[in-house]
């Protein structure tokens, strides 16, 4: 019994010994140690590179894999091609080609249409006519227009003979017009914008191109403008140039300080004017005068030009000056002859005309007045009166500026210039007032210094109806002679 359990033991070692003898060949070293048997393979497999263990993942199906030993085909995913250079062209199932066309490739939208060197010749801006001539929608267009509807370009007609391209009334398209401008009259004939929409011509207004003559059958209307900039030398500018409100024809040469009035026709216009003479009489024109003073003369300088001198006597009271003969200047008060432009100018040259102390002192009055002479004989003289005014009186008015005076017969309305009153000073003095006008313009200018200054006023005018002379004049207060040179003094009625 015990030796059958021995050979029972036994046998189970000797089981057990050729089981594990098994095992151990299946992880042998050779061919492939650590798996099993059934994991063996027909191929070698090599990998390098890397520092630790790594996991790559294979599809759990046969396959390729794909490598640098040879190209990747377009069912691969690759373009079956080892070298690209320009634009690509897809060949179905085929390698991808590249074209040779050269930069500016254009592609066509027509789905039908392969990529054959279709290109825009960069050497004047315009389309290879083998791709005009042979593409649906371009057959025949060549010279044409393209332009865009919204999705593509489509060519444009050609329009007609001199027809302009223009954008449509509505501004949402491109359209070919007939231009709306021609040649409008006559040789010779300048044209003009007529009514807004047309070009017109007259026989009334032509140019002369081989005389340079310029002819207008009508009249030249100016707008009021200032003092125009100085002309080019060998030309003249016209304008018309406000003075004191009124409107004259002013020219002005290339010379800076060139520049004069265009005065109406004498015939028509009645003026008065009084100007220095060489003897102790001064020159008239259309007016008898009346003048006082001492002794009278004229002078030449190259400040003040050729001068009448009228000098007070050295007593006190005394007074010096010339007015016409005759009160014939009207403000207006109904229609006639009325309303002046009046203009004065006159230079001062003692060493003062202002107060000293008590009892001293002078006045000073150019203008339009009833008075005449009497003007300077105090501060606020009797009658009617517009003009301007200097008086420097102790113990009275005393001025520093030239002084608009005005008054109606009763009460004085002073204006007081920023134009100061100053010894050797050449003055312009302008009074302007229309026919029935119920305000005067004023204006002083400096000549030596080239200043001017002017106003309105409306306050105090002399009465409408009431005749007035035109005049300049100088009166003392003590008993020290002074003089008023007067240059020239100029009264003009519109009609």
């Amino acid at each position: 019994m015990l030796i059958k359990i021995k050979q029972s033991l036994l046998s189970i070692i000797l089981l057990s010994g050729i089981a594990l003898s098994f095992l151990s060949l299946s992880y042998a070293a050779t061919p492939n140690p650590g798996h099993p048997w059934s994991g063996v393979g027909d191929g070698n497999f090599a990998v390098t590179g890397q520092t630790a263990p790594r996991t790559y993942t294979l599809p759990d199906a046969s396959t390729t894999i794909l490598t640098t030993n040879s190209l990747v085909s377009v069912a691969q995913g690759g373009t079956g091609s080892s070298s690209l250079t320009g634009v690509l062209i897809g060949n179905g199932t085929s390698a991808v080609t590249a074209t040779t066309s050269p930069d500016g490739l254009l592609v066509s939208d027509i789905s039908s249409s392969t990529l054959t060197n279709k290109t825009i010749n960069l050497s004047n801006n315009q389309f290879a006519a083998a791709y005009v001539s042979n593409h649906e929608g371009y057959s025949g267009y060549d010279e044409g227009l393209l332009k865009s509807n919204g999705s593509k370009f489509v060519r444009m007609n050609l329009g007609s003979a001199l027809q302009l391209l223009r954008t449509s009334s509505d501004a949402s398209n491109l359209e070919w017009a007939t231009s709306g401008v021609s040649v409008a009259g006559s040789d010779q004939e300048v044209q003009f914008n007529s009514g807004g929409s047309s070009v017109g011509a007259t026989s009334s207004l032509t140019w002369n191109n081989a005389n340079s003559a310029l002819k207008l059958v009508g009249y030249l209307q100016l707008p009021t403008s200032t003092l125009p900039s100085v002309a080019a030398t060998g030309t003249m500018k016209l304008a018309n140039n406000q003075i004191i409100g009124r409107n004259m024809l002013l020219a002005r040469t290339h010379v800076t300080n060139d520049y004069y009035a265009l005065q109406p026709s004498l015939f028509q216009n009645f003026f008065v004017m009084i100007a220095a003479g060489f003897s102790s009489i001064p020159l008239s024109l259309g007016v008898a005068i009346d003048n006082s003073g001492g002794s009278r003369g004229h002078s030449v300088s190259e400040t003040s030009g050729l001068t009448m001198n009228w000098p007070t006597s050295a007593v006190s009271s005394s007074v010096a000056g010339v007015y016409t003969q005759s009160a014939i200047f009207y403000r207006g008060s109904t229609d006639g002859i009325n309303g002046f432009f009046a203009f004065a100018r006159v230079y001062f040259t003692d060493a003062s005309y202002a107060q000293s102390g008590a009892g001293t002192g002078s006045r000073i009055f150019v203008g339009l007045s009833t008075g005449g002479t009497n003007d300077v004989l105090a501060d606020d003289a009797a009658g009617d009166r517009v003009g301007f005014s200097y008086m420097s009186v102790n113990g009275g008015r005393n001025d520093t500026y030239w002084t608009i005076t005005s008054k109606d017969g009763t009460t004085e309305s002073l204006t007081t210039s920023t134009t100061a009153f100053t010894r050797l000073k050449l003055y312009d003095l302008y009074l302007y007032c229309l026919p029935q006008a119920s305000e005067i313009s004023w204006r002083v200018d400096n000549v030596t210094d080239s200043t001017t200054e002017s106003g309105l006023i409306s306050s105090n005018l002399p009465t409408a109806s009431t005749a007035m002379k035109a005049g300049a004049s100088i009166g003392t207060v003590n008993a020290v002679a002074r003089t008023i040179k007067v240059q020239k003094i100029y009264v003009e009625v519109p009609r």
